[in-house]
């Protein structure tokens, strides 16, 4: 009943379903437990969500999907800091080998300004062929770089628009390549950039072409 419930948007109603269930039965069983607190997390009691699936992983803690899903309540219970050291330590355990949960971590790290830690993420994940070239890692990379830019890292940001560029959908990345070669006065570099930028589209092409018309 409380699976039909839950299947009808009536979250409400699952939950006082499960929770009579669980109070009748005593039940233990983490499929379970797991469902009543998918079912706060849907209602967005994301801390009693968080604290449930806490609970559920200390006491599975090889259970990927468990931990996944704490980690997500987690974030959406605006604790940035917690989800990141869950997800580091099953990282550091081996567990995160699928795309998403390597995104999962290494946006936390984004979100938490540790940009070299998702940078090493990132490459590791290529390494092992888990991340592949895609508009949504170009993406990523980006946002990557835009960090290392502003903590005045541009040798670091100039790697990673060089490396987002060939995967995006569009030549933003070359653009802000473009503009950071410019300003170090790398005119040619700067040039070949921008031209790659207009090629692949921009939303604002006059700053491609005005680069392009520097002498």
């Amino acid at each position: 009943l409380a699976v039909m419930q839950a299947t009808e948007d009536r979250n409400a109603e699952a939950l006082a379903t499960v929770d009579r269930f669980l109070a009748e039965t005593k039940s233990t069983k983490p499929e379970q437990l797991a469902f009543r607190a998918g079912l706060l997390a849907n209602l967005e009691r994301y801390d009693e969500a968080a604290t449930a699936f806490k609970a559920l992983v200390a006491a599975n803690p090889d259970d990927k999907r468990l931990l996944m899903n704490a980690a997500a309540s987690l974030q959406s219970a605006e604790k940035e800091a917690e989800a990141t050291a869950m997800l580091e330590q099953a990282y550091n355990r081996g567990m995160l080998t699928e795309r998403r949960e390597l995104r999962a971590l290494y946006v936390s790290y984004i979100n938490g300004d540790r940009y070299k830690d998702a940078i090493k993420v990132i490459e590791d994940g290529e390494a092992k062929g888990v991340l592949q070239a895609s508009p949504e890692l170009a993406a990523d990379l980006m946002v990557v770089a835009n960090t290392a830019y502003f903590a005045d890292d541009e040798a670091t940001a100039v790697a990673l628009y060089t490396r987002a560029g060939p995967m995006a959908a569009d030549g933003e990345s070359y653009l802000n390549l473009a503009k950071i070669l410019s300003n170090q006065g790398k005119l040619a570099e700067a040039k070949s950039a921008a031209q790659k930028a207009l090629d692949k589209g921009l939303k604002r092409p006059e700053e491609a072409r005005r680069i392009l018309s520097q002498r």
